[in-house]
């Protein structure tokens, strides 16, 4: 009977009263350290180092369960002191490509059909835009748009069609002149960066000389748009049937050129030039015209004579060498209308008489055939007789007379247009034979010396002896 009565006091002891609910410490009082409430209706129970498993909605299971109640086993620790496990980071989200993604349409602008340096020039080829998509979009729509030159909104020009890899292009008109953007963009998905193309009108400028010796051509410069390197350009002059172009030639870095105007040397008057190109197509651009004056000037230019100047008509022996002669390059009228370059070769002292003397007989027109030295004849006189050649120096015997050394060999003498003023030699026979229509005196026919001739009368007065009657072509001083 007693043992009965002290098990009925332990089970009195296990097991709760009726109705009694356990209230279990919340999560914060574990890891705090705060003492849970205590349940309601029941004596607290002491602190314990044993963790109980927070809950906010269970009762405290007995510490004898009944026998067909499975007990979960106490979870384990590592150690006397409630801790926590941290979380790991979550896992982003895919999220879907944001509108306007430029990473997801590229494009480029390229000009078609423009040869060398004409790179996006109005009227020349054709814009192509080339684009793809990132990553690939077969069969995707785009629109391509444009921002005109100074315009502040986007307008669609075209639509297209991505192929298989999500490639497209669009060629179109080159467009006005300016700045024009371009973009691409794949409706509700992405737009392009900006692509800029700056088309230029064609145009070429130039530059010349008001005047100048007509023998010396006038440089034609000027600068070309595009202002690229390689556009072939041209110098045009204005005759009877219109435009004719004078020299081609091609632009430098930069556009910059510079042509010799080499139509009309030797005539006397005014030119009108204009610089031109051609684009593809035929389109000819072409710059204001300008006049060049081609003037009649003597521009003589005296230097010291050098063995070079006199091959045939100096050798050792001869009783003046080039050190006592000068050679002078000038201009002069021919029998053409238009003006020549000629050359003489004389003793230095009659440098000035003699170009005071041609000076007159330029300005008065006097016609001189050709003024070489008489070394292109191998310095033969009679030859160059026959050329009708005006020249002085050339270290010979008289022609006719072996035994004397002649006038010319000092450079002291000038024969002037030789067929119009005839020499006859000690024999009587004229010389040269093409010029025995001009042993008569008259009538008067150009280039002929007379004693009125201005040219004449200059040489005269600047100190030369004429020897008329028998040498009309020779002067002496």
């Amino acid at each position: 009977m007693m043992r009965r009565s002290a098990a009925l006091a332990m089970a009195a002891v296990l097991v709760p009263a009726a109705g009694a609910v356990g209230v279990m410490p919340s999560t914060s009082a574990l890891v705090e350290g705060t003492p849970a409430p205590a349940a309601v209706g029941a004596t607290a129970a002491p602190p314990t180092d044993t963790p109980t498993m927070p809950s906010d909605t269970s009762t405290t299971a007995p510490t004898t369960a009944p026998r067909d109640t499975p007990v979960a086993p106490p979870p384990a620790t590592s150690s006397d002191t409630p801790t926590t496990t941290p979380s790991s980071p979550p896992t982003p989200r895919p999220t879907s490509p944001k509108t306007n993604d430029t990473r997801q349409v590229r494009i480029s602008l390229q000009c078609s059909g423009c040869p060398g340096p004409l790179q996006f020039v109005t009227g020349v080829g054709q814009l192509r835009l080339v684009g793809t998509t990132l990553p690939a979009r077969p069969g995707a729509r785009v629109s391509i748009q444009r921002r005109a030159p100074g315009g502040s909104a986007y307008g669609q020009v075209a639509e297209v069609t991505t192929d298989r890899t999500g490639a497209f292009t669009w060629t179109g008109p080159m467009g006005p002149a300016g700045t024009s953007s371009y973009r691409a963009v794949l409706p509700g998905q992405a737009t392009s960066s900006v692509a800029s193309a700056t088309v230029v009108d064609a145009a070429i400028m130039a530059s010349a000389p008001a005047g100048q010796d007509t023998l010396v051509d006038p440089t034609v410069s000027g600068v070309a748009t595009p202002r690229a390197a390689g556009l072939q350009v041209r110098t045009e002059v204005l005759t009877p049937v219109g435009w004719r172009t004078s020299q081609v030639g091609t632009t430098r870095s930069g556009g910059g050129f510079a042509l010799p105007l080499t139509y009309g040397r030797g005539a006397v008057g005014v030119v009108t030039v204009r610089t031109a190109m051609t684009l593809p197509g035929g389109r000819v651009v072409a710059s204001p015209s300008r006049a060049v004056n081609r003037l009649a000037v003597l521009n003589p230019v005296v230097r010291q004579t050098v063995a070079a100047d006199v091959p045939r008509t100096y050798r050792a022996g001869c009783p003046v060498g080039p050190a006592s002669l000068r050679t002078i390059d000038m201009n002069h009228w021919g029998f053409d209308g238009r003006i020549h370059r000629g050359r003489l070769v004389i003793r230095t002292a009659n440098v000035t008489p003699i170009l005071t003397s041609f000076r007159t007989a330029f300005d008065g027109r006097f016609p001189i055939r050709e003024m070489r030295d008489a070394s292109v004849y191998g310095g033969d006189d009679i030859i160059s007789m026959e050329h009708d050649n005006t020249n002085g120096f050339n270290c010979r015997r008289v022609t006719g007379n072996p035994y004397r050394l002649s006038p010319h060999s000092y450079g002291t003498s000038i024969d002037i247009n030789t067929v119009e003023n005839p020499y006859r030699i000690p024999s009587g026979v004229w010389l040269p034979k093409n010029g025995q229509a001009y042993v008569r005196r008259t009538p008067y026919r150009p280039g002929m010396l007379t004693p009125s001739t201005p040219f004449t009368k200059a040489l005269l007065g600047n100190g030369f002896t004429w020897l008329s009657g028998f040498d009309w072509q020779h002067f002496q001083r």
